[in-house]
């Protein structure tokens, strides 16, 4: 089943614009009449019948709709990688599994410190589409280690951050499911002393993600499944 991503609603009319529409009539030939199934990113899935084409716009009749509410606040706060590939696969993996915010930090060992926010937002969209997710995750601006941590403490959120020691319990042994919850993850050369004095002064939740050594963007994955679970 393909999905389409509009936020063009009026009445029982929506349009497809640029990208979704060309995707719509051009790669998969969809013509007057056939159905289209449509999301708006923000919890309405709705089905109609394309009625009219034109080069950059489809426009659909809506036969059926229907809202479904947000769930929990799941989030990984995670510092990209120096390697964009393999955090752009982390977007769309923890998309898939059902993260509906994440924020991009810069923490003091942190290799890459820009990102390209139209290009992941675009597969943060496709992510959502692929997994018949109703809700486009929030993908926060890029901020710096303190600015991010000042941010979440002010919100009600049970914030755990990933930093291996033997004696820190698996994040798996400690989550639950009724909360607001986010993990923080670290760069590649992980945490500094400071980043991680910072986070116990802030009541942050110390724990391990398993007995392997794992890349960053692995670690995102394996948080995203444990608080999604």
């Amino acid at each position: 089943m393909n999905i389409f991503y509009t936020e063009d609603f009026v009445g029982n009319t929506a349009t497809l614009h640029d990208a979704e529409s060309k995707h719509c009539n051009l790669v998969l030939r969809k013509k007057a009449g056939d159905q289209i199934h449509l999301i708006d990113g923000k919890g309405m899935y709705a089905q109609g019948r394309i009625s009219s084409q034109t080069k950059k716009t489809t426009t659909i009749e809506i036969e059926s709709s229907e809202i479904f509410p947000a769930g929990l606040f799941k989030a990984i706060a995670i510092c990209p990688t120096k390697n964009i590939n393999r955090f752009e696969f982390f977007l769309e993996k923890a998309t898939e599994i059902g993260i509906n915010n994440i924020y991009p930090i810069l923490c003091r060992h942190s290799e890459r410190k820009i990102l390209k926010a139209q290009r992941l937002e675009k597969i943060l969209l496709s992510a959502t589409k692929q997994s018949i997710n109703f809700h486009l995750p929030t993908l926060h601006p890029l901020q710096t280690y303190s600015q991010f941590v000042e941010d979440i403490v002010r919100q009600d959120v049970e914030v755990f951050i990933a930093h291996y020691n033997k004696k820190n319990s698996d994040l798996f042994s400690v989550i639950g499911n009724e909360n607001k919850q986010l993990v923080v993850i670290g760069p590649e050369g992980d945490f500094t002393e400071k980043e991680m004095e910072i986070a116990d002064n802030n009541g942050f939740k110390q724990v391990n993600l398993g007995k392997s050594r794992l890349r960053t963007e692995t670690a995102g994955i394996v948080a995203s499944t444990f608080i999604c679970a």
